[in-house]
């Protein structure tokens, strides 16, 4: 039998509860799970109530920030943990102070993810071996050769812009894809 225990979680400005599926009531209706999973992915990046994101995750059972974190989107997915509207009782709209540019560079470093370019000609078909300049959101530069299907990626990076170029093309010779 599971402990009943319906956690307050803070996302975009409204609460919202968040339970296991096995302790939901008659009448209670649950956001649908890519939906919220979708909302706890984007409060990962910004966490308004990271107190209530890892009170969860702990309940669920993880034992380490940020893959604990990641616990609860897995869990929304799996449908094992579903996350109930905002809740309607106190408050109609709850304010968080703004987060400083500290909080915002340490959660920066905490949440890491990647990005893939794939370089391809006029006809689709892939543009492998090219010499390639990507620097990454924290400034650094990297080099390197497209694989032989034409893609580099990069994993582990913080989030933010890349900007990426082929060396060995000029500005003439290719456009950006729409």
């Amino acid at each position: 039998m599971s402990n009943k225990r319906v956690f307050q979680i803070q996302l975009t400005n409204r609460r919202y509860r968040a339970l296991r599926t096995a302790d939901l009531r008659a009448g209670d209706v649950p956001i649908p799970a890519p939906r919220a999973s979708r909302m706890v992915e984007r409060e990962l990046l910004r966490p308004a109530d990271l107190h209530s994101l890892s009170e969860i995750a702990q309940a669920i059972g993880g034992n380490s920030g940020t893959a604990r974190l990641r616990l609860i989107c897995q869990a929304l997915q799996a449908g094992s943990w579903v996350l109930l509207p905002p809740v309607t009782e106190g408050p109609a709209l709850v304010y968080s102070r703004p987060e400083s540019i500290a909080d915002q560079l340490r959660t920066a470093k905490i949440q890491k993810t990647w990005v893939e370019m794939e370089v391809v000609d006029d006809f689709g078909k892939p543009m492998p071996g090219h010499s390639y300049l990507c620097m990454m959101p924290d400034g650094k530069v990297e080099t390197g050769t497209l694989d032989s299907r034409g893609r580099v990626r990069f994993d582990g990076i913080d989030p933010g812009t890349c900007v990426f170029s082929l060396v060995e093309l000029d500005e003439e010779t290719w456009a950006k894809a729409s």
